[in-house]
Parts: structure tokens; C-alpha cells; sequence
């Protein structure tokens, strides 16, 4: 994989014209670090994604209430080898309107700080990964399920009860896990 220039992009995503429809949000991201935090803004989604390799350029696809956030197709041939000068970093926040979230990830490491949001539902689906999680404010709206499948990783999930979830799935490889149910416990919860 060759390096080039470090490039910066800015993305802002506006709110759907319908502020009361489900905005169904697809992140897509590979190695790297990534951050997604509750914005200021009036934005569905704002940020900044720098990366030094030209296949990591991300690409934002929007078709009604669907919008996909992905990096770039990197073509590997062979086995591939990585550099530690190899830049991917993505520093998103979501507006506060109602959100189905789709995050599909690779080996990457990950702060999510999902409190204070309007979440539906949430799934994320990443590989050997290393991920901090957090509800620290109250999910806004009921959430139906939310759904967490990882490889062998280290995932600390803390502030779950703040989520307000219907029902929660956890899959997970070998690795080091932590579900912290602190929060306010609105209703009964079932977690698998």
C-alpha cells in the first residue's frame, strides 16, 4: 500500500427534509482510527476524514432516506503490507434527528459517544477491532434493537441501560469484553 499526500476531506451531510423521517445512516470504514460523537450543528452528519492513501477517499452516496458514508475500495493484490505512515482517521458527529446507524468496520480502533442521540436502532459489525462504547446521556427515543457483532477484539461497552433499547445482541471471538449496564432503566430490556 503507497502513501501520498495527506488530504483532509469535510463532509456535511444535510438533515433529510422531512425532520420527522428516519434518516437510515451506513458507515463504512476499514483500518484506521475512527470517532463519532452527538454534533451542534444542524447537519445529519459533519466531520472530517484525513487519509494518505487515494483508495481511502471516502465516498457519501444519498438515495431518499438512505445515506452511506464509505471509504474508498483499496485494490489489494497479494498479501498486503501495511505501513505505520499510513494515515485513515475519521472524526464524525450525527444530528439530533431519528437515526437507524449502520457501522461496518474492520480492524480499526473506535470511540463511539452515542448519548444525547436519537437512535432507532444501531448495529455495528467490525473485525479484531479495539473500541470504546458509551451511552453517557439518555438514548431520546425508544430504540428497538440494538446489535454489536465483533471479531477477536477489546470492547469496552459502558452507559447500556441509557440506550434504551427493546433488545440488545452481543457476538463476539475470542478477545477482552465489557458490557457496563449503568444508566437510567426505563423498561425491561432483554440482552442475548
Amino acid at each position: 500500500v503507497k502513501t501520498g499526500q495527506t488530504q483532509t476531506e469535510t463532509l456535511n451531510v444535510p438533515m433529510l427534509a422531512d425532520r420527522t423521517a428516519i434518516a437510515n445512516v451506513t458507515l463504512g470504514f476499514g483500518a484506521g482510527d475512527f470517532s463519532l460523537a452527538p454534533g451542534t450543528g444542524d447537519a445529519l452528519i459533519t466531520g472530517t476524514v484525513t487519509y494518505n492513501v487515494a483508495d481511502f477517499k471516502p465516498k457519501v452516496t444519498t438515495d431518499g432516506n438512505n445515506i452511506h458514508v464509505e471509504q474508498g475500495n483499496l485494490n489489494i493484490q497479494g498479501i498486503p503490507s501495511f505501513s505505520e505512515n499510513i494515515k485513515n482517521q475519521w472524526n464524525l458527529t450525527l444530528g439530533n434527528a431519528p437515526i437507524n446507524l449502520v457501522v461496518n468496520a474492520g480492524a480499526y480502533n473506535g470511540n463511539y459517544e452515542l448519548g444525547g442521540l436519537s437512535l432507532q436502532d444501531v448495529e455495528i459489525s467490525d473485525g479484531a477491532s479495539n473500541v470504546n462504547l458509551s451511552f453517557s446521556k439518555p438514548n431520546l427515543i425508544a430504540m428497538d434493537t440494538l446489535r454489536y457483532q465483533t471479531g477477536a477484539s477489546s470492547i469496552k461497552l459502558t452507559g447500556l441501560a441509557n440506550a434504551n433499547f427493546n433488545t440488545m445482541t452481543f457476538r463476539c471471538g475470542a478477545g477482552s469484553y465489557t458490557l457496563d449496564f449503568s444508566g437510567q432503566l426505563k423498561r425491561d430490556e432483554t440482552v442475548n
